[in-house]
């Protein structure tokens, strides 16, 4: 599922996978990226737009990255860059997978300067394991932000807490000002 949101032909893709795996209720792998991602997009309302937002959800995530490879492979060469969010969970270490270097510098100055509170980790070249690789495999620049909360992955613990909330929160405000000090949006001053 997609939907755009500005003008133009250069765009951005926010994205997050909205499937989960059958042994679990899924809320940090990926109830709670679906949810930032569309927080964000509501919240992207009260900015001004530089560059066209494509709002992509994808399935098939869990198995071989189906839905991304799809979007991707559609790619007409638009795309400045890529931001997914796989998995919001309990713990303060947001790891940022990004590429190539040089995208992930731009992004390493934004976050390093971050007034939220993190401990970062990068990783860059970013690994294949997110529906950020289809498109990192075409060249493409991008960068996947999650609050890694491994011991849970795909476990029956899988499920809401209030520290995920807060992490929730914290990665919407994230992606705003990412998206803001990169240039894709600039407050409305109206």
């Amino acid at each position: 599922m997609s939907g755009e949101i500005g003008e133009g032909r250069e765009k951005v893709i926010l994205c997050a996978h909205y499937d989960t795996v059958y042994s679990t209720v899924g809320a940090y792998d990926n109830a709670a990226g679906t949810a930032v991602v569309l927080e964000t997009a509501r919240q992207l309302t009260q900015y001004g737009l530089n560059k066209k937002i494509e709002i992509l959800l994808t399935d098939g995530e869990e198995f071989n990255l189906k839905g991304a490879r799809f979007r991707a492979a559609e790619e007409r060469g638009d795309i400045s860059f890529v931001l997914n969010i796989d998995g919001v969970g309990r713990e303060d270490i947001l790891e940022v997978w990004c590429g190539p270097e040089t995208f992930e510098r731009k992004v390493r100055a934004v976050l390093d300067k971050s007034k939220e509170k993190f401990i970062p980790r990068y990783i860059c070249p970013p690994p294949p394991g997110s529906d950020h690789a289809p498109f990192y495999e075409k060249g493409i620049p991008v960068c996947m932000l999650t609050f890694n909360d491994q011991g849970i992955l795909h476990t029956p613990e899988d499920i809401i807490e209030k520290s995920k909330l807060r992490n929730m929160e914290k990665m919407v405000r994230l992606n705003l000002e990412l998206l803001e000090r990169i240039g894709v949006i600039q407050r409305d001053t109206n």
